[in-house]
């Protein structure tokens, strides 16, 4: 096979149909045999043979139908003439290249009209060419799905940024798989479309017809595979009648879409679509697709759990900067009035305001404490109830009258609704009065001064429900789902108008769950206030005692420097005070920004002692702006913050302080730097 013919044989072929030369070749015995004739008819390649003038004198069915002509339309023409647009072209060149060496030549060629592979075998003999031409479609593009689903598999893989990798998936996807692509994940209680890649303009009304698809295929879990798009099988896969229309209008004739189920939980859709006159997905499409999914679930997974880490990291830190600052504010005007006392420990009303402030201090030192420690317990399992019968009416009005004080300091609006009977639980009075005074605390801590803030109370027949409610700033929807998550905290700023670890609604909703309970929240966004819901199982009738009494609820309502001291803290601004003014120095004090910008004009302070964490402007812009005034320039800037990481004490150098305390600030230090 492939060597030539005798020299008396020699044939010649021209390419140019003009170029064609007289003489009619010999017939080909061997097309003409009756039973070969039949078998090569009916094979399932496209079989045909030329003559040295290019002319078809065999032609098969299958030929026929590849060509898009038939058998008489091509038998006797000479090829070129049917076929001008060949000319020139790889199919032309390697016909050429196996007449004129006389040896036989396989190539591969992609058809257009039949969106397919074909592959063709040249033999040459000494009058013309026969040629087998096999359709290599569902080859090629399994050789193309394995590339296409090692490169996706690469591509997931080298990134830990979901969204960025979906959007380059669908983007390799477009034009080789698919005219269209989209990845729509589940953000409770709707899906969310993370990337959306098309071969043209004119398939951007896909983006919202085929919206209902990926919906469908995360709501129940199964892939959706439509071979051929009909308006029936659209509706039948929920679409409405606009959206078939639009899909029919921008020529959608094949789709598939298979769930992403990291953890056998369904949590997204990967979406393939093609508008391509001919091209279908089959099985061995839906097969990639399918592996491309579970690759994706997996890459989905691992990215999340990255994130989790890396989000966890930062809430650690941020936490543990948060510790710090919480216990060294308390410590701060304990470390003073330590140091009041020992220099005037004689003065009764010194002494006794001095004590009191160690107390208060000392208490909510210990409160943190109590609250860390509980959540170690949570995390190892080791937190215990000693329960008995409760009345939850009476733990509610103690823990109001406990929260009372954060009230009254920010002159918050309040109310309290009881019903009229005990409510009796089986419960651990103090967790339960923990539970309750954590959801009122959080609310005075995140109300603003002379907001409204209500307690309800209400029984059911098998359970109790409070309601604790404010009309503060709101929790955004992003934040409401991880509330009760421990650290978690929606404002970390300086200027932030409260305080805490951020780990008391961890302790409510921990806490509640063990007696039986939940803990929901409800907020309509920001500025829109906040609701926590707790509800309790009741005691049977059976097991209640006798109503008791019911307690009615209580019915309230000269040459040393001069230095002017900002601090929001009460107790730490008064004992710091006291203290300087027991060393001799004139003081003036400002719980805020705007308060010292004005103070400061007049009393033209020789020292700023600055707390940070300051409502409404933070430390280092007023710094700043106390620098800008005239008769400030040469007064030291002290910083004093519960603040003390390398970072904070860079950034106040960076705004201007001389000199960065952290609190509790050793007396002795904060002395030597106002005298020195």
């Amino acid at each position: 096979m492939g060597s030539a013919a005798p020299a008396s044989r020699e044939p010649t072929y021209f390419a140019d149909p003009s170029h064609l030369a007289a003489e009619v070749t010999t017939p080909l015995p061997e097309a003409s045999h009756p039973g070969l004739e039949g078998v090569l008819t009916a094979m399932a390649d496209a079989f045909v043979i030329l003559d040295r003038r290019w002319r078809f004198v065999f032609v098969n069915d299958r030929a026929a139908q590849i060509a898009g002509l038939t058998r008489e339309e091509l038998l006797g023409r000479v090829c070129w003439e049917v076929f001008p647009q060949s000319v020139g072209t790889v199919f032309h060149q390697e016909l050429l290249r196996a007449a004129s060496q006389q040896s036989v030549v396989r190539f591969e060629g992609f058809h257009s009209r039949l969106d397919g592979w074909l592959e063709n075998r040249v033999y040459p003999f000494a009058d013309g060419v026969a040629m087998l031409t096999s359709d290599i479609t569902a080859r090629k593009r399994a050789e193309e799905a394995l590339r296409f689903l090692a490169e996706a598999e690469a591509l997931l893989a080298g990134s830990l940024d979901y969204a960025e990798t979906f959007r380059n998936l669908a983007r390799l996807a477009v034009p080789r798989i698919a005219d269209w692509c989209a990845v729509d994940l589940l953000d409770d209680p709707q899906t969310r479309r993370i990337t959306v890649e098309r071969a043209d303009a004119r398939l951007e009304a896909l983006d919202a017809a085929l919206g209902f698809v990926p919906a469908a295929v995360i709501a129940r879990g199964e892939t959706c595979w439509l071979p051929e798009v009909t308006d029936d099988a659209l509706r039948g896969a929920g679409a409405g009648e606009e959206d078939v229309a639009r899909l029919r209008e921008a020529g959608l004739r094949s789709l598939v879409s298979v769930p992403l189920r990291p953890r056998s939980r369904t949590v997204g859709a990967l979406t393939f679509a093609v508008a391509r006159a001919g091209r279908c997905y089959g099985p061995d499409d839906l097969e990639l697709a399918q592996g491309l999914a579970q690759v994706a679930s997996l890459s989905l997974d691992n990215c999340r759990l990255f994130q989790r880490v890396v989000e966890e990291d930062r809430r650690k830190d941020e936490f543990l900067a948060m510790m710090a600052h919480e216990l060294r504010n308390p410590l701060a005007p304990i470390v003073n009035a330590v140091e009041m006392l020992r220099l005037r420990g004689e003065d009764p009303d010194l002494r006794r305001r001095a004590t009191e402030m160690i107390a208060r201090q000392a208490r909510h030192m210990a409160r943190l404490l109590d609250d860390l420690l509980d959540v170690s317990r949570i995390t190892y399992g080791k937190i215990g109830l000693r329960k008995e019968r409760v009345d939850l009416v009476e733990v509610a009005r103690r823990a109001f009258e406990t929260s009372r004080p954060l009230f009254e300091a920010r002159q918050h609006r309040v109310s309290l609704a009881l019903p009229p009977e005990p409510v009796w639980l089986d419960a651990d009075p103090a967790r339960l009065e923990q539970v309750l005074s954590n959801l009122l605390n959080n609310a005075a801590k995140f109300t603003p001064a002379e907001g409204r803030i209500a307690m309800e109370v209400a029984a059911g027949p098998d359970e109790a429900v409070v309601w604790v409610r404010d009309d503060g700033p709101g929790i955004p929807p992003e934040l409401r789902s991880r509330i009760f998550e421990p650290f978690v905290q929606e404002d970390r700023s300086l200027d932030r108008p409260s305080s805490g670890l951020g780990i008391g609604l961890t302790l409510v909703r921990t806490l509640v769950a063990l007696h039986g309970g939940t803990a929901e929240v409800q907020s309509e966004g920001r500025g829109r206030g906040s609701e926590f819901t707790v509800r309790l199982p009741r005691l049977p009738a059976e097991e209640e005692p006798e109503p008791g009494p019911v307690a009615p609820v209580p019915v309230g309502t000269p040459t040393l420097p001069r230095i002017l001291l900002v601090e929001d803290n009460p107790d730490a601004a008064m004992a710091l005070t006291d203290l300087l003014r027991l060393w001799g120095h004139e003081v003036a004090v400002a719980a805020d920004g705007a308060t010292a910008l004005e103070i400061a004009g007049s009393f033209r302070p020789d020292v700023l002692l600055l707390d940070i964490g300051l409502p409404g402007m933070d430390g280092y812009e007023l710094a700043h702006r106390l620098r800008l005034q005239e008769g400030l320039a040469a007064a030291r800037f002290i910083a004093l913050t519960g603040y003390g990481q390398e970072t904070d004490r860079r950034r106040a150098a960076e705004a201007g302080f001389d000199h960065h305390l952290t609190k509790p600030a050793d007396p002795k230090v904060l002395r030597e730097l106002l005298v020195g």
